[in-house]
């Protein structure tokens, strides 16, 4: 069971969770192909050094990606991030003023982004390489709507 599932208050359901994008390997990515080159041109220093930097890079994207949780309930917005250091941040949807998305062309192509969450206040809370973060703000909108219509209903 995750944060998200465990901070779930009573009658509150999960209704959309996003999640990191797998580009975040990127960065592991260019250090194996640097690591490859080193062994093929037999550059010792190198070999044990790109191999080493590719490891550890793999951990912690791979810790990265299973550590990060991003959802939008039937009250708030809940983003969470990080393993040893945790950073969180919880807005109930009536106290969420906005969502900004910056895609660059790459972001575009394979579908992840910034997506920064404004509160009330001018609080603002950015998170990078978000999953298809279009479809996190959609869903967050829509979530904010459905809350704002059940409170005219209640009054």
């Amino acid at each position: 069971m995750g944060y998200i599932e465990q901070s779930l208050a009573a009658n509150e359901t999960v209704v959309y969770k996003g999640k990191l994008s797998p580009y975040i390997f990127s960065s592991s990515l260019l250090f194996a192909l640097l690591w490859i080159w080193a062994i093929l041109v037999r550059v010792q220093p190198l070999i044990f050094f790109c191999g080493l930097l590719t490891l550890l890079s793999l951990i912690s994207n791979a810790i990265r990606l299973r550590s990060a949780e991003f959802a939008v309930t039937t009250r708030r917005v809940v983003l969470k991030d990080g393993f040893l250091r945790r950073r969180t941040i919880e807005i109930l949807l009536s106290k969420v003023e906005g969502a900004h998305v910056n895609q660059g062309i790459f972001g575009r192509m394979f579908n992840y982004g910034k997506l920064t969450v404004v509160g009330s206040g001018g609080t603002q809370q950015p998170f990078t390489k978000v999953e298809a973060p279009l479809t996190f703000r959609a869903r967050m909108q829509d979530q904010i709507i459905i809350a704002e219509q059940r409170e005219v209903i209640t009054k």
